[in-house]
């Protein structure tokens, strides 16, 4: 439904030199931005009722409830993609290594929004195909607040830079916002399911990157024994581009994109953690040159410090 069928014109385009070059090296760069989004938000943290004190001073609408606001994270992972340039031309399977660090601030105010911004800084280095790998720096903050009826609503946003092995010259900037709801259930003491919905854009200074999207979505984690727990996720997402290039293709692209995850993480102290995640993307385009089947496999530890 989503596939356009022109396969003739996109091999076409590839071969050119012009717009040709500048439409996979934008699928390239959005390939790369997507990627680190994708794990700053994984590594987003969130307040926890339960671990609070209120700080001395008269009640009112600032009072901070939370002692350990404060962050600083970092990690390090190993790991392999079947299809890290995320699109249809073929590319090589490539290893990967990956690290981070962060900081940021998370509490609630009011004993009722909750609050957080941190930076994040973060590289992917694939050892197969150079010219994908990138560091990414990421200023993101969110605000939230549980509405009615158990449904917790969160608006987020994001502005950073993807700079590509060609250092600061190549370094792309990209923004966003979104707003999700989101419904835990608590359906055994060990077992959390949480289904969620979103709507977000996303802006680039590569001005064909621009796009809108709706998702759907649920999380399934389990507490299987004392410092060891698992997620499973799905979700399938809407992404549409006002204008991707569709003077030269003649389409305007839309892209269908189903995901389904497994991870697991074990706390190997009150500070550290080892994971491990097997991941697969199916994406749909109406630009036949997006679509793709990707697996990631992840194997990493990281750190975290509260204060």
């Amino acid at each position: 439904m989503y596939r356009f069928t022109g396969i003739i014109l996109s091999a076409l385009l590839v071969a050119e030199t012009g717009s040709a070059q500048t439409l996979t090296d934008s699928i390239t760069v959005d390939a790369q931005t997507r990627r680190a989004l994708e794990g700053a938000r994984q590594r987003t943290v969130r307040y926890q009722p339960g671990d609070e004190t209120v700080l001395p001073g008269e009640t009112g609408l600032f009072i901070l409830e939370k002692i350990d606001i404060f962050s600083v994270r970092g990690g390090a992972s190993m790991g392999f993609s079947s299809n890290p340039a995320r699109n249809d031309l073929g590319g090589p399977e490539s290893p990967f290594v990956s690290a981070f660090v962060d900081a940021g601030v998370d509490t609630r105010i009011d004993q009722s929004f909750d609050v957080g911004a941190r930076f994040s800084l973060s590289t992917t280095q694939f050892t197969g195909v150079d010219n994908l790998s990138s560091t990414a720096a990421i200023l993101s903050g969110y605000v939230g607040r549980e509405i009615a009826y158990g449904v917790y609503a969160q608006a987020d946003f994001n502005l950073g830079w993807s700079i590509a092995n060609g250092g600061l010259s190549d370094a792309t900037a990209f923004y966003g916002a979104g707003l999700s709801l989101r419904r835990g259930f608590l359906l055994h003491p060990r077992v959390a399911l949480t289904p969620s919905v979103s709507a977000g854009y996303s802006g680039s200074e590569v001005s064909e990157l621009e796009s809108y999207s709706i998702s759907g979505g649920a999380e399934l984690d389990v507490l299987v024994a004392e410092g060891l727990t698992t997620k499973t996720s799905a979700q399938v997402i809407f992404r549409e581009f006002p204008d991707f290039f569709e003077s030269t293709t003649g389409v305007a692209r839309h892209d269908l994109a189903f995901s389904l995850g497994v991870a697991a993480s074990y706390a190997l102290s009150d500070f550290a953690a080892a994971n491990i995640s097997l991941g697969y993307t199916t994406n749909q385009s109406s630009l036949d040159i997006s679509d793709y089947d990707n697996i990631d496999g992840l194997l990493g530890a990281s750190i975290i410090f509260k204060f």
